[in-house]
């Protein structure tokens, strides 16, 4: 319509014809208003005007030259603001005459990357775009509608572009107006939202979490995620959640905590993160690590909490049983600790009476010497008060070395010395014993001598409490075989008896304390301390110890010691020096 105007005015004018014309959109014909100059034309050329150019437009001539100016105005006024209008859209607007194009805005030329240029207006019709806009016009008169909206791809220059067209007929003269819009950036940031939120699902459903939303801050609606279903047991995607108050199935406690924080979160725009317990399907609570926040909309202007939750209910049990269990073994720990420094205590307290009556029996044995040997009776009572002394000595001595080693008070006094003679001399010095038993004592060594570094005073106690085990349990007739080797860079000592033996079911806990190898009713048990204390010197050496027995058929202990020597040699003068045989009536007392 436009161009018809244009073509009309260049004519006009080469007439020597003064004209104004406009039209105004929206009415059902146009109107066109001119001023015509009857000086320089005459009736057979405004005939002509009537015939050729306005025969589809009504036509008035204006004698009055003021309504003339004013009507023009308000015409003009009105094409300037609906031209203005189309040139600075950002959208594209292009305007047919059925499906001849005849006009396009700057919009439309930026989007189709052409420079704006009104002389290649005709070469348009060869665009992809408009041949594929002049399509849908053929589509839309098959189909007798009046509008279409349509979304397509073009190749442009090498870049995927997406467009919406808006095609509408605006009035019956078949002329439409095309509205077309760039959705391309919109295509790749969905694309992108798409990408983002399956990437989300994919973390969401790899890492046991799910989504919710809840509206209001008495938790009555709550909207959750297919995820959070899976998570609560549910076979399928159900309501029923929803249909209940959500403090329902949030165990009371944490409920009433979460009121709180939601609350907290409004006013100061605080992040929530708490652990939570949610009823299953089964109707059993399990515990969720929930992160959320409140987001404040602005619609109804009510608050709503949004985020997520994380099965973390195995972590949770475990981490709780652990704290049980290091909170036992804490009391376990402790009870130890005071039953060591009851019987530490204890034990102290016997000790010193105990060597004042056994100085005491000791002189009075010498000063009463004649006496007894005459009152063989009062000997038997006098050694039987000596014997027991010595074995209350022996049990203080057991739980007192004991209560240190758990203390970390206890250590060694390490010499280097002859470990043959030290074991020799230990064995030779329960000689006496065993031939009162009727038990053959048997020594043998493989060398004379091996120099390592060791603790006399607790070998001589090891050696003496595996002899004192094997008299014990070694009846009339029985051999005890005591045997001294190598094995690779370690002393091996080995004693070996032929006595009653060590049921199969207690070898594995015979070294524990207070274990027992014989029922307690037997008047062969002891302690139980014994042999427990002998592993711990031994280990404090850097050696082990091993046993075998068969029950009925004898036991065999081997301990080993590693072959090594520290860097001073005070021990020539201690190794030599005498063995003390009281050790040997202390540690043999219980037999």
């Amino acid at each position: 319509m436009l161009e018809d105007f244009c073509l009309l005015s260049e004519i006009l004018i080469n007439k020597n014809i003064e004209i104004f014309f406009g039209f105004k959109k929206g009415i059902e014909d146009s109107v066109i208003v001119k001023k015509i100059n009857k000086n320089a034309c005459n009736e057979d050329m405004i005939s002509l005007m009537k015939k050729e150019f306005f025969s589809q437009s009504p036509i008035e001539t204006f004698e009055n030259q003021d309504k003339l100016i004013h009507i023009e105005k308000n015409v003009n006024s009105e094409n300037d603001m609906i031209l203005n209008a189309i040139t600075s859209n950002e959208d594209g607007i292009i305007f047919f005459k059925g499906t001849k194009l005849i006009h396009c805005n700057k919009a439309f030329y930026h989007m189709m990357n052409i420079s704006y240029d009104m002389i290649k207006f005709d070469a348009l019709e060869d665009n992809l775009v408009i041949k594929t806009i002049v399509k849908n016009i053929n589509t839309m008169e098959s189909d007798r509608c009046n509008s279409i909206t349509m979304n397509n791809l073009f190749h442009l220059d090498d870049e995927l572009k997406s467009f919406t067209f808006e095609i509408t007929k605006i009035n019956k003269d078949n002329n439409i107006m095309v509205l077309c819009k760039d959705k391309t950036k919109e295509r790749i940031t969905n694309k992108k939202l798409v990408s983002v939120n399956q990437r989300l699902n994919a973390v969401i459903e790899s890492s046991n979490s799910g989504i919710f939303e809840i509206d209001d801050r008495e938790l009555k609606n709550i909207w959750i995620s297919y995820d959070i279903y899976n998570l609560l047991g549910y076979k399928s995607f159900s309501s029923e959640i929803t249909k209940e108050r959500v403090i329902e199935v949030i165990y009371e406690e944490d409920g009433i905590d979460l009121v709180e924080k939601f609350n907290d979160s409004v006013l100061n725009n605080r992040i929530i993160s708490k652990e939570i317990r949610i009823m299953d399907y089964e109707g059993n609570y399990k515990w969720f690590s929930l992160v959320a926040y409140a987001i404040h909309e602005k619609i109804n202007g009510k608050f709503k909490l949004v985020g997520s939750i994380t099965d973390i209910h195995d972590k949770k049990i475990a981490s709780m049983n652990l704290l049980n269990s290091e909170k036992a073994l804490r009391e376990e720990r402790e009870l130890n600790k005071l039953t060591t420094e009851f019987f530490n205590n204890i034990s102290h307290d016997f000790k010193t009476p105990l060597n004042l009556i056994t100085n005491s029996l000791k002189l009075l044995r010498n000063s009463f010497s004649e006496i007894l040997e005459i009152d063989k009776q009062g000997m038997r009572y006098f050694e039987i008060i000596q014997q027991n002394c010595y074995r209350l000595i022996k049990l203080v001595n057991d739980i007192l070395d004991l209560s240190r080693i758990d203390s970390g008070f206890y250590s060694l006094s390490l010499y280097n010395g002859n470990i043959v003679n030290v074991i020799e001399d230990v064995t030779m010095s329960v000689k006496e014993y065993t031939k009162n038993k009727g038990i053959e004592l048997v020594f043998d060594t493989e060398f004379e001598e091996e120099y390592i570094c060791f603790d006399n005073e607790k070998i001589e106690r090891i050696m003496l409490n595996l002899l004192s085990n094997a008299i014990k349990f070694t009846g009339d007739g029985g051999v005890i075989l005591v045997a001294v080797s190598k094995e690779d860079d370690m002393v091996s000592v080995m004693i070996k008896d032929t006595g009653i033996g060590i049921p199969k079911n207690k070898l594995k806990t015979i070294f524990e304390r207070f274990e027992q190898a014989h029922e307690i009713s037997s008047r062969l048990s002891g302690t139980g301390i014994g042999l427990a204390l002998v592993k711990s010197l031994i280990e404090m050496h850097e050696g082990n110890i091993e046993i075998k027995s068969v029950e009925g058929d004898g036991t065999e202990i081997k301990f080993y010691l590693p072959i090594k020597t520290v860097d001073k040699d005070e021990s020539k003068e201690f190794m030599e020096s005498k063995f003390d045989i009281d050790k040997v009536f202390v540690e043999l007392s219980d037999l």
